[in-house]
C-alpha cells in the first residue's frame, strides 16, 4: 500500500521536481518507508515534460529490491503501483520460464512483468486484488492509469489546458501552480441529498476519481477511457440454495487465506457485526500465528457492540484490544477526518474509524475488515422490503404515501415508476429540507443523474438495486475505508470483494440473498443477507446471526452537544456559512437550535432531517474552509 502521483506538463514544460516532491510530502502518511521519482521526456517534448512519484508503505518484500518507480530491464518500461496482488506468485514461475529475471519478490515487479509479456488488458485481467496503477511505456509514448474493478483504491485524475495530474489523494493537486480549485456546484445539491457524489465527481470541479473496472491511456492524442471490467447481470436459476451457501463458504476461505499473505503483521477489525465476525472466524481458523482484533468502544452503551466483540473473539481466540473513543476527541477527529477524506464527513464513524487504525498501527501493519458484504450479498434491510414491493403494487403505492414529505418526486411511482421509488428512499434530507437548505438546489439534475447511472447496470429488480449499491455507496464506503486507514499507514483489505467471489454472487438469484418481506421487521432482518447470516448463526448462533443491524455508528447526538462543539459550531462554522452565501445559515441555526433542545437519550423521537441538515451542513462549511478557502496542504493552520 502505497501513495502514487504524476502530472504532465501539456505545454512542453519542464515538469518541475520541486512541485513533485510536494505532492509526495502531502501524501507521505501512505507511505512513509521509502519513496523514489522519475522526470523523462513523452510525447515528443525536448523537455522533461512528465513527472511521477511514489511513497511506500512496505508490505510484500521489504527490501530496497521493491523500490518504486520500477522500470524493467530494458528501461523502456517503468511503474508505480498501490495496492496488493494477492495472486501475484500463481505467475511468477510463468514469468521465469519466459526468461523475466526477478531481482526481489515483491508484486509489483509481477505486474510489471505481465504488462511487458501480455499487455495492458492481458495484464489487468490476470490480477486479484486492489490497485492504482501507473505505467509507463516509453516504445509506445502511452501512459497507463488503471484502477481495480471494485474501487478499493483512489486515484484521481484532473486536467485543464496546462496539465494532467493524478494522484492517490487530490490533496496532491494542491502543490501544482497550474491546479485551480472550485466548487463543483452540480455536485452540492446531490451531496446534500444522498451523503456523497457518485459517479467518479467530487465537489471539486473538474476533479473525478477513476471508475473502477476502468483505465485510461494518455498518449499525444489525448486520453481514451476503456473498460476492462464490469458488473455481470446473469443469475443462475439451476443452483441450489444450499449449493449457493456451500461455494459461498469455500470463495470466502481462499478470500481471507490469500488476504493473510503479508511480510508484516496482520489483524482483523471486529466492529462485532457479523461481517467482520465472519471474517475474523475464517482469519483464525486459517492464520498460524494467532490472530489481534481490533474494535471501538463507546461511552454511550446504546451503540455500543462490545459484548459482540467479546463474544467473538472468545471463541476465535483472538488477542482482542478495546480501543475507547471518548467524546473529547470528537472535534479535533472531525476537522482531521476531513483532511484525510477529502470531502465533508458525511459518516460520523468515520471518525471511530480514523482512530481505530491510528490505535491499531501500534500492533499491526495490516488489517482485515468486513466491507462489501451489505453490497455484494443483499444486506440492508430495504432489499427484502423492496422484494415485496416490486412483487405488489398495492404494497408499494402504500409506502409511498406514507412518507408524505416526499410526494412530489414519488408521483412518478404511482404510474409504475419502481426504480424511482428507491431512489428517492435512498435520500437522506428529504426535497423540501434541501430547498431550503441550498437555494440553488436542482433537484431534478441531481435525481436524473442517479437514475442514469441506476438504469445503466445489468440486471433488474432487487439485482439491478443491488448493482446501483455497489456502484455508488460502496464506492463511498471504500474510500472512507482506505483513508481512514491510510491516513496512519495502514493497509486495508476487503476479502468480500475478491473479484471471483463478487462475480460468482452476482450469479446467485435474489430470493436467496434477499428473499421478500414486508411490515415485519424480524423478517425483514432474517430475509436480508440471508446466506450470510445462516451461515454465520452456525458458527455464532441465532441470537448473534439474526439481531438488529447496527451499522457503525458513534451516537452523534452525544457528541454534537459537547460546549466545545456548541461553541466551534456557534462562533465558526455558522458565521462562515452566512458569509459564504451558499447555504442558508439562517436555516442551518433554525435546525441547530431543534437540535439542542431535542433529548439527546431518546434517540426513536429525533427529526432526523433535523440531525442530517446539522450534521452534513457542518461538514461542508469544515471542508469548504478547508479545500475552497485555503489548501489543504496547511490543514493544521486553517482558521477554526
Amino acid at each position: 500500500m502505497c501513495s502514487i502521483m504524476g502530472f504532465l506538463e501539456k505545454k512542453a514544460k519542464n515538469a518541475s521536481e520541486e512541485v513533485l516532491r510536494g505532492m509526495m510530502k502531502i501524501l507521505l502518511h501512505r507511505g512513509p518507508d521509502d519513496a523514489g521519482l522519475e522526470r523523462c521526456s513523452i510525447f515528443g517534448s525536448d523537455e522533461k515534460n512528465l513527472a511521477i512519484g511514489f511513497n511506500r508503505l512496505s508490505i510484500r518484500d521489504l527490501s530496497p529490491q521493491g523500490h518504486q518507480p520500477m522500470w524493467n530491464y530494458t528501461h523502456n518500461i517503468f511503474i508505480t503501483f498501490n495496492g496488493e496482488i494477492y495472486n501475484a506468485d500463481d505467475y511468477r514461475n510463468d514469468l521465469i520460464q519466459k526468461d523475466y529475471t526477478f531481482r526481489g519478490h515483491s508484486d509489483t515487479e509481477v505486474i510489471l512483468y505481465l504488462y511487458e509479456e501480455y499487455g495492458i488488458d492481458g495484464m489487468l485481467e490476470r490480477l486479484d486484488g486492489m490497485f492504482s496503477i501507473c505505467i509507463t511505456d516509453l516504445r509506445k509514448d502511452t501512459i497507463y492509469l488503471c484502477r481495480d474493478r471494485l474501487g478499493e483504491k483512489p486515484l484521481y485524475i484532473y486536467e485543464n489546458s496546462d496539465i494532467i495530474i493524478w494522484a492517490s489523494e487530490y490533496k496532491a493537486f494542491y502543490c501544482h501552480p497550474s491546479f485551480y480549485p472550485q466548487l463543483n456546484e452540480e455536485a452540492v445539491t446531490e451531496y446534500f441529498l444522498y451523503r456523497f457524489v457518485a459517479g467518479g465527481e467530487t465537489l471539486l470541479k473538474g476533479v473525478k476519481n477513476i471508475a473502477p473496472g476502468t483505465y485510461l491511456e494518455l498518449s499525444k492524442d489525448g486520453i481514451q477511457k476503456i473498460v476492462y471490467w464490469d458488473l455481470p447481470g446473469i443469475e443462475d436459476k439451476t443452483i441450489s440454495y444450499e449449493q449457493c451457501k456451500k461455494d459461498l463458504q469455500s470463495l470466502m476461505k481462499q478470500s481471507v487465506r490469500r488476504r493473510l499473505v503479508s511480510d508484516v503483521k496482520v489483524g482483523v477489525q471486529l466492529s462485532g457485526g457479523i461481517d467482520s465476525s465472519y471474517v475474523t472466524r475464517i482469519a483464525a481458523d486459517v492464520s498460524s500465528h494467532g490472530l489481534d482484533t481490533f474494535g471501538i468502544v463507546l461511552e454511550n452503551e446504546n451503540f455500543n457492540e462490545k459484548e459482540y466483540m467479546d463474544q467473538v473473539s472468545s471463541l476465535c481466540n483472538t488477542r482482542h484490544h478495546s480501543i475507547p473513543l471518548s467524546k473529547d476527541k470528537f472535534l479535533a477527529l472531525w476537522k482531521e477526518t476531513t483532511f484525510f477524506f477529502e470531502a465533508p464527513m458525511n459518516h460520523e464513524g468515520s471518525l471511530g474509524l480514523l482512530y481505530l487504525n491510528r490505535e491499531a498501527r501500534k500492533d499491526v501493519t495490516v488489517l482485515l475488515c468486513g466491507d462489501g458484504a451489505d453490497e455484494v450479498l443483499g444486506g440492508y434491510d430495504r432489499f427484502p422490503g423492496y422484494a415485496y414491493q416490486l412483487k405488489n403494487s398495492l404494497v408499494r403505492v402504500a409506502s409511498i404515501l406514507k412518507r408524505y414529505h416526499r410526494w412530489p418526486f414519488e408521483l412518478g411511482t404511482l404510474i409504475g415508476s419502481p426504480e424511482r421509488h428507491y431512489l428517492r428512499n435512498n435520500q437522506f434530507i428529504n426535497t423540501s429540507c434541501v430547498r431550503k437548505l441550498y437555494p440553488k438546489a436542482d433537484i431534478d439534475h441531481a435525481q436524473r443523474k442517479r437514475l442514469d447511472i441506476l438504469m445503466k447496470l445489468p440486471g433488474k429488480g432487487i439485482r439491478q438495486y443491488m448493482n446501483y449499491d455497489i456502484v455508488t455507496y460502496m464506492q463511498d464506503i471504500l474510500m472512507r475505508s482506505d483513508k481512514c486507514s491510510m491516513a496512519s499507514s495502514m493497509e486495508l483489505r476487503v476479502p468480500f470483494l475478491m473479484p471471483k467471489l463478487v462475480e460468482y454472487a452476482a450469479t446467485i438469484p435474489t430470493e436467496y440473498l434477499a428473499p421478500a418481506a414486508f411490515h415485519d421487521p424480524v423478517k425483514i432482518s432474517r430475509n436480508s443477507k440471508k446466506i450470510l447470516k445462516e451461515i454465520v448463526s452456525e458458527i455464532f448462533g441465532e441470537n448473534f446471526a439474526y439481531r438488529e443491524k447496527m451499522g457503525f455508528s458513534i451516537g452523534l447526538m452525544d457528541y454534537l452537544k459537547q460546549d466545545e462543539v456548541i461553541q466551534f459550531i456557534e462562533t465558526v462554522l455558522l458565521p462562515g456559512m452566512q458569509a459564504r452565501h451558499l447555504l442558508d445559515a439562517a436555516y442551518v441555526e433554525e435546525n441547530w437550535h431543534k437540535l439542542l433542545k431535542s433529548t439527546a437519550q431518546n434517540y426513536e423521537h429525533i427529526d432526523l432531517d433535523v440531525l442530517e441538515i446539522c450534521w452534513m451542513s457542518f461538514s461542508f462549511e469544515i471542508w469548504a474552509r478547508m479545500y475552497l478557502d485555503q489548501s489543504p496542504i496547511d490543514y493544521k493552520h486553517c482558521v477554526f
